[in-house]
């Protein structure tokens, strides 16, 4: 009876290793293994130009601009330009604490923490929600690979 249990447990050892394989879950992608892989990602903007058109269509939109600026932020590491949005958000919308939040990352990114800190006090005093969001300027390695994102989700 053991002897049995032993070769029915090396057979479900060899079925399970010929599956993982077999289904791709190991192995190697072969020579275009980035391209394969980004063709499995879903792609939720092609690019800068949905985010410009937006804020072209309706530039008295504090939402459409800081989104603008968050993509500009985080893909693109167009510091200037994210930077420029967010400015233009609070501009439309002085109470706009995203706006405000997204100016603070933006500006550790740039290596300014004093007027980060400023704009991170100004997020959470108008909107206290977005106080988990903000990191400790302190602590932030600037000129580092990771810059700091922010990221917005829209519900339904």
């Amino acid at each position: 009876m053991k002897k049995y249990s032993i070769k029915i447990y090396f057979v479900l050892i060899v079925l399970f290793t010929l599956l993982v394989f077999c289904c791709g879950c190991i192995g190697d992608l072969g020579e275009n293994s980035k391209e394969k892989l980004n063709g499995t990602v879903p792609k939720t903007i092609e690019d800068q130009s949905c985010y410009d058109r937006a804020v072209e269509s309706e530039p008295d939109n504090a939402t459409a601009w800081c989104l603008r600026g968050m993509y500009y932020n985080n893909n693109l590491n167009r510091y200037d330009e994210a930077l420029k949005s967010a400015d233009k958000a609070i501009e439309i919308n002085p109470g706009y604490g995203l706006a405000w939040l997204l100016k603070g990352y933006v500006l550790l990114n740039t290596g300014n923490i004093s007027e980060a800190e400023s704009s991170f006090e100004n997020a959470t005093s108008y909107n206290p929600e977005l106080k988990e969001y903000v990191p400790d300027a302190e602590d932030y390695n600037f000129g580092g690979s990771d810059a700091f994102c922010l990221f917005y989700s829209v519900s339904d």
